[in-house]
């Protein structure tokens, strides 16, 4: 990749010209290139935008837990930013091939090729992790754990799943039986819950398309045959969710019209239920809300919900292509990046969560003789506020590409430290 011609440090508010709303929101303010700005909060404003080096943003931004949000380009550059679209630092070519993602104390770990590095919430490196193998580098994770450990599934002839102490120690390692294979990697999250990790390749010339489960420490409870060949367009490599229930899900090749959607139980890898709609040409990764509803996207321009027990709730489609599509931590609202068709510029929008009716669109301008559009699945604020997405430049020159922070419209709930009253018990907006 070509370096950056230029980067900007600070963050970039749009001209209302940038956003397309939706009757009953609001709009930004004009500002000038290069300062630092943040435009009146309203739902489908461009709060700012930060430029990265490299062409593309391929892996979701982290969130930190003060707030911050973490981003790894293209390039491997890795970007600090406060909630706010300052930068903290930046760390140079670490971060290619997986991650970032972020611990309770605010250490971010990255993966390229068959090294994990660990940096510290100041920019500092404190460990790298190079796994001792003659492995094809890194295919899913590296994600910390809910114990805090970070976990990483490397390629054929590597270790395998392993697991690092936070002080970058091998706790453990399991090559995977069938031995983990994904080919033409771009990298996943490793998903957990039930005291497991949960991960799915398409074990190319190893063998069929499997999904596993381990256990924290590091057995291999199930691995099951599940699903074909990933998707070009929608999911290049596959990525299950999990919900705060327990439950499992991964939308894979098969079923009675091309794709599906795979309720799977936790603790055998027994497919429960497919959902199979027509058409499903292709499945986005799936997003899980707090009541259990699973969001999706299928055949590029269909969006949908379903229930817990695989039942249709809503289906949106206006012919456009709907990518990456992720739900808010409240449930309120889907999030997800859309086009008219390949090959013209983006945006990214907002659904009601609860109907399906579209609220707001951010268009995404051309850039650096090329057309933008969102290309990571959208990462939320804790409170659910702002969606993080990162962009791609394509047809165009590669040297930058943008993370967008969007106003979605969530009202954030109420800070209120040690106060007691009734209204602050209630979950009203408590005044400053």
């Amino acid at each position: 990749m070509a370096k950056p011609t230029r980067i900007l440090v600070t963050a970039v508010a749009f001209a209302a010209a940038v956003v397309m709303l939706v009757p009953g929101t609001g709009s930004g303010a004009a500002t000038p290139g290069g300062t630092s700005s943040r435009s009146t909060a309203s739902p489908g404003t461009v709060k700012w935008r930060f430029q990265v080096s490299g062409q593309y943003v391929l892996q979701r931004p982290a969130v930190g837990p003060d707030g911050g949000v973490v981003v790894a380009s293209s390039s491997g550059d890795v970007y600090s930013l406060t909630a706010n679209g300052a930068l903290r630092w930046v760390v140079r070519s670490v971060g290619p091939s997986g991650g970032p993602s972020i611990g309770s104390d605010g250490t971010v770990y990255v993966a390229s090729m068959s090294t994990v590095t660990a940096i510290a919430s100041n920019g500092s490196i404190r460990w790298s992790y190079t796994e001792p193998s003659v492995g094809q580098g890194v295919i899913a994770g590296p994600t910390v754990g809910p114990d805090g450990n970070i976990y990483v599934i490397s390629d054929f002839g590597g270790l395998g799943a392993f697991a690092l102490s936070p002080a970058g120690k091998l706790l453990w390692s399991n090559p995977g039986s069938p031995t983990f294979s994904e080919y033409g990697q771009i990298g996943a999250e490793l998903v957990f819950g039930s005291g497991r990790l949960y991960a799915a390749f398409d074990e190319y010339a190893v063998a069929p398309s499997t999904m596993f489960g381990l256990s924290l420490g590091g057995s291999q409870h199930w691995a099951r045959t599940l699903g074909g060949t990933d998707d070009i367009f929608m999911q290049q490599q596959r990525q299950p969710a999990t919900g705060s229930d327990g439950s499992l899900y991964m939308t894979a090749m098969g079923g009675a019209n091309g794709w599906t959607l795979n309720r799977v139980d936790p603790n055998s890898g027994t497919v429960l239920w497919n959902y199979s709609p027509w058409p499903s040409n292709g499945m986005s990764a799936p997003s899980v809300g707090p009541s259990g509803s699973v969001f999706f996207s299928r055949s590029l321009s269909y969006l949908e919900s379903v229930t817990p027990s695989g039942q249709s709730r809503w289906t949106f489609t206006d012919g456009s292509i709907i990518d990456h599509p992720a739900v808010s931590p409240d449930g309120s609202v889907v999030v997800a990046g859309d086009r008219p068709n390949f090959g013209e510029p983006g945006s990214i929008r907002g659904w009601n969560a609860t109907t399906g009716a579209l609220s707001w669109q951010v268009a995404l301008p051309n850039e650096n003789g090329g057309y933008q559009i969102a290309y990571t699945q959208p990462r939320f604020s804790a409170n659910g506020a702002t969606a993080y997405v990162g962009t791609a430049i394509l047809a165009g020159g590669d040297q930058y590409s943008y993370l967008y922070a969007v106003d979605t419209g969530v009202a954030p709930r109420p800070q209120c430290g040690t106060r007691t009253s009734a209204r602050c018990r209630s979950g009203a907006t408590v005044a400053p």
